[in-house]
């Protein structure tokens, strides 16, 4: 599942079937130089062990793909990598939020200052290098919010990529995320899909 699902994003990115092709080849890769070490692990040690481990790792695999998505903007959109990923703010309420690249389309550099790597809490705050842009917000945000949302997590930006690899930030894209509304505002359920468009309105 997890293999289609690599595949399935990076073809509706680029539309390149060479790049779906080296996708395979990058996953049977590990298997051609671990094949021989799984081998000697199972014989050695317990399999029931050695599955959970594994699957321990493909869940947090997986993990990465709902929480973090890394879009390549064109030079139009300047020309680097946008980190979206979700994070819990001091009220506890988790929100959508981006980094950009300070190394164009490298995507290791996201921090403003000589740092590298964002990793401190002082580097996420403003003025740290690291202050991420807000992209949806909650209720109690105000004019950078949605009134009618609670909670907005687990996303996947979808833009145009038959002309492009690349996202120009041109109108037309949009984002799918999980959303949980307060009071009953849009549903009766506790999360539910919801977009962010052009339009900042509850779209359930």
């Amino acid at each position: 599942m997890i293999n289609v699902a690599v595949g399935w994003q990076l073809y509706e990115r680029t539309g390149d079937a060479w790049a779906l092709g080296l996708v395979g080849v990058a996953e049977l890769t590990p298997v051609l130089f671990l094949m021989v070490v799984a081998g000697n692990a199972a014989d050695r040690y317990p399999r029931r062990n050695i599955g959970i481990f594994a699957h321990t790792v493909l869940t947090l695999a997986a993990t990465g793909l709902a929480l973090f998505q890394a879009v390549p903007l064109s030079p139009e959109g300047g020309g680097r990598v946008r980190l979206y990923f979700e994070a819990e703010g001091y009220d506890g309420r988790t929100r959508i939020l981006h980094l950009d690249s300070r190394d164009g389309y490298i995507g290791r550099d996201f921090h403003a200052g000589p740092a590298t790597r964002c990793s401190t809490l002082a580097d996420y705050s403003a003025g740290g290098g690291c202050d991420p842009s807000l992209d949806i917000g909650v209720d109690v945000d105000g004019a950078n919010g949605f009134p009618g949302i609670r909670n907005a997590r687990q996303f996947k930006v979808a833009y145009p990529t038959r002309d492009s690899w690349a996202w120009d930030l041109a109108p037309g894209a949009f984002m799918w995320f999980t959303t949980e509304w307060p009071n009953g505002s849009c549903s009766t359920f506790g999360f539910n899909a919801a977009f962010a468009g052009l339009l900042r309105s509850c779209k359930g």
